[in-house]
């Protein structure tokens, strides 16, 4: 039987390597990848209602390099957009992720190129929305122009 403090320990040092494992995901998809994360949408009919979305504007979603994530209570599962940059998002701590980003529950979060939080709206019906303010960014304008500073 372990003591208190051994268990203590290492649920702490579970709980590090988890924020960790979630700051290297975030730190592979700097600069690779805009991120939508969805909170919130288990429910089936909300599940159904994102993914229909996701599905819909899948094209644009590629081509601004956007990458659409479900946060569910452990886990961070990629819906759709641009394919998935590094390892297996396996041992990603979602909480971590909610705590950095201060996510809200039923909303999607997009986080931009940088690694910082640029926009939140509600529902999935609001992902068109997400897709513009992408495209009023300066560097996704000058990414269509080819200009310099393009990705």
């Amino acid at each position: 039987m372990r003591s208190r403090p051994t268990f203590a320990l290492l649920s702490l040092l579970m709980l590090t390597a988890s924020v960790a494992k979630a700051s290297d995901w975030l730190t592979a998809q700097q600069w690779q990848r805009r991120l939508v994360l969805a909170t919130g949408f288990q429910s089936p009919e909300a599940a159904a209602a994102l993914s229909r979305e996701v599905e819909r504007l899948q094209a644009p979603l590629e081509a601004r390099r956007i990458s659409v994530w479900g946060l569910d209570d452990d886990r961070l599962r990629w819906l759709g957009g641009a394919a998935p940059v590094g390892e297996s998002t396996l041992n990603v701590s979602t909480s971590a992720l909610r705590k950095r980003f201060q996510l809200r529950e039923r909303n999607l979060h997009l986080i931009g190129l940088d690694g910082g939080l640029k926009a939140v709206r509600p529902g999935p019906d609001q992902l068109q929305t997400l897709i513009d303010a992408v495209d009023s960014m300066p560097m996704r304008v000058r990414e269509i122009q080819g200009g310099e500073g393009a990705l």
